[in-house]
């Protein structure tokens, strides 16, 4: 499962950065496939007489999720049939634009939505793949540093989770990866784009985890998604 996440990532970056006039970074349909991945890993593990696993890839629209304050959109869903009930939510995360940013405010909303859906007695889990490095660029799309995700206060915040009063995600899955677009290479964000074509026509993207970044622990998975999926399994059945 490891590996298949990689390869339906791969895809994903592919699609993204292929030719268009569109801006496909932003799309909404852009992590389709990988929602569609971690749907089939999970379905493996959990018996379809009882559990429906709801994806908008498959049942067409998002599921609205009664929170406690607030009804939300959520990526994936797992649903117990005979209870016509819902037992976890799962919200998946590739921030492409902007990633410094971005995962600043990531960890507000994470915080936020957790303690919506979790108040209201449901268990949220979310995964975030991550490109390790990535270019800060200026407003003219010249690259003035790069910016190294840092693990360091996830692991934190898990390792304070009960005793913190925050409401984190049950379950967090980081999944931080390497690939050979070499963009520490490049000066502007075009010259980027003429490598992402290249690579494209080429079809030579190759996407694996970082090798010494590993972590799995008080419900933090770093680099270690199948552990994950199992560890979902193991606390929707929990919860029956």
């Amino acid at each position: 499962m490891n590996n298949d996440l990689l390869r339906v990532l791969e895809e994903t970056i592919y699609s993204i950065n292929k030719p268009s006039h569109k801006n496909n970074k932003r799309s909404a349909k852009k992590v389709d496939n990988l929602h569609y991945a971690v749907q089939r890993h999970l379905s493996l593990k959990l018996e379809d007489s009882k559990y429906k696993i709801w994806t908008k890839t498959v049942d067409k629209k998002e599921y609205k999720v009664n929170g406690f304050f607030f009804k939300k959109n959520s990526d994936i869903v797992i649903l117990n049939k005979e209870k016509d009930k819902v037992i976890a939510t799962i919200e998946f995360k590739m921030p492409l634009s902007s990633v410094q940013k971005n995962t600043i405010n990531s960890i507000t909303n994470m915080i936020g939505e957790s303690t919506n859906i979790q108040l209201n007695g449901i268990k949220t889990f979310w995964i975030y793949c991550i490109r390790e490095v990535t270019p800060v660029f200026n407003k003219n799309g010249v690259i003035q540093s790069f910016y190294k995700f840092d693990t360091s206060k996830y692991i934190n915040l898990y390792e304070k989770k009960h005793n913190s009063g925050v409401a984190l995600p049950y379950g967090l899955s980081l999944n931080i990866y390497k690939d050979n677009l070499e963009l520490e290479k490049f000066r502007e964000e075009r010259d980027i784009g003429i490598n992402l074509d290249r690579i494209h026509q080429e079809k030579s993207l190759f996407v694996e985890y970082v090798e010494d970044i590993k972590y799995n622990r008080n419900g933090l998975f770093i680099n270690d998604y199948l552990n994950f999926i199992d560890f979902i399994v193991e606390e929707v059945k929990r919860n029956e």
